[in-house]
């Protein structure tokens, strides 16, 4: 009953602030789960992607489809640094955890894939799930650069284009 006298007595102007002010704070919070590519090309055919993302959850898993390319494998980023398995064919990636480990709630990278590029490159079908099973809402952002030629000076077939 009190809270409903407060409720009365509240001027409508500050209820109207309330609710925009929780409506901006919700559209924030599911619009900044992000993952995006970028695409590292190299005259050898040592062609990968690094698989970045951006999340406001810890991750237990992800899948995805990669899009223009081949995929030969999986491994790195984050997802190796908190002790992921990986699983990919010739076009699908899939990392998880058989001890319960997460990604903590951040950003960086997520995955490096080994491909063969065929195409443009891209992923769909992305389902990055959540602590309890439960796919999180992820944007894809597309390409966020790309990087050409061996980038190591002391390598043999360094080139910085």
């Amino acid at each position: 009953m009190k809270l409903m006298k407060a409720f009365q007595s509240t001027n409508p102007t500050k209820l109207i602030h309330i609710f925009i002010s929780v409506c901006i704070f919700t559209v924030y919070v599911t619009a900044q789960n992000t993952i995006s590519i970028e695409v590292v090309e190299n005259e050898v055919g040592d062609n990968t992607i690094n698989v970045l993302y951006n999340s406001n959850a810890d991750i237990s898993g992800f899948q995805f489809t990669v899009e223009g390319a081949t995929v030969n494998g999986s491994s790195g980023g984050d997802a190796a640094a908190n002790g992921f398995s990986f699983s990919n064919n010739s076009t699908t990636c899939l990392g998880f955890s058989l001890t319960g480990s997460v990604i903590p709630a951040g950003n960086g990278t997520l995955v490096i894939v080994d491909i063969d590029i065929t195409g443009d490159v891209s992923l769909t079908g992305i389902v990055i799930a959540n602590t309890v099973g439960e796919a999180l809402d992820f944007t894809y952002e597309g390409t966020v650069g790309s990087v050409s030629g061996c980038m190591d000076d002391t390598a043999c077939n360094y080139d910085l284009n």
